[in-house]
């Protein structure tokens, strides 16, 4: 069952948060998901239900600008907010909810990945683990010069405009089933602000760069046919953080996670990270 509730984050901006819950087994097995750009957490419904036969009770909630929570569509301050945004989400679910003693598991897509790391790096106490799907790092196509070119002067004179990122579905998924629920969801976009576009660029290259370690688990998963994220950039990744395993899957697109042909790889490999 899946309910909606506010969550009050660090800055007191209310966002909208949820919990699909559970009755099965004894006790409690946490899990929180952080969706990517233009997702929303609802989009999560049937990946819940599939860690439901396992006794997990999936946690999230909308990054701001998207799905139910406040924001310009695509806008945030900075990419620093979306990262205190997890931090203390998962402050909130250790702590306030009572649900582990100190950790929770932690899956993220795209974007969503990107900023995982980010606060995983910052603050490794709150995570037991981390489930990387597709993390953005960098784009996998070479961005157009006059979008880029708008987006850096743009964010001189107006940073918070939003542009259309211009994907298309095919990029998202093989299935066409999984490219129609997107372009039906009212709540999806592909939009992104000048400032946002840029600092994602930027902290995508320095993570590769970076020489911090992961102090958890983490699998990192990634389709070798993303033309959204690009996978040479999660093995580059992975090869110099000895904390990653990572899981390259043949045929695979952006939302592997979704696309039935890669879909049971995936789910196989967050199980095993969850020792299910």
């Amino acid at each position: 069952m899946f309910r909606r509730f506010p969550f009050v984050s660090w800055d007191g901006t209310q966002l909208s948060a949820g919990a699909w819950t559970t009755t099965r087994g004894p006790e409690l097995r946490p899990l929180v998901v952080i969706h990517g750009m233009g997702e929303h957490l609802s989009r999560y419904e049937r990946f819940a239900g599939d860690l439901e036969t396992d006794g997990y009770q999936v946690f999230g909630f909308d990054m701001r600008g998207h799905g139910l929570s406040p924001g310009a569509r695509g806008d945030a301050p900075g990419i620093h907010c979306h990262v205190q945004d997890v931090l203390e989400f998962l402050k909130w679910v250790t702590n306030d909810r009572r649900l582990v003693p100190d950790q929770v598991p932690v899956a993220a897509h795209s974007m969503g990945g990107l900023i995982a790391m980010l606060a995983a790096l910052d603050s490794p106490c709150w995570f037991k683990s981390l489930f990387l799907i597709s993390p953005y790092f960098r784009p996998a196509f070479r961005p157009q010069a006059w979008r880029m070119a708008a987006a850096r002067m743009l964010n001189r004179v107006w940073p918070t405009v939003a542009l259309d990122v211009g994907l298309k579905l095919e990029q998202f998924a093989k299935d066409r089933a999984v490219q129609l629920a997107i372009r039906d969801d009212p709540m999806s976009h592909q939009k992104m602000s000048a400032r946002m576009a840029l600092q994602l660029i930027e902290s995508g290259e320095k993570l590769l760069q970076t020489s911090e370690r992961f102090h958890m688990p983490c699998v990192l998963v990634h389709g070798e046919q993303d033309t959204i994220s690009s996978h040479a950039a999660s093995i580059e990744f992975s090869r110099h953080q000895t904390r990653i395993e990572f899981v390259s899957l043949p045929g695979g697109y952006h939302q592997i996670h979704n696309d039935a042909g890669t879909r049971p790889q995936v789910l196989a490999a967050l199980r095993q990270l969850l020792d299910i």
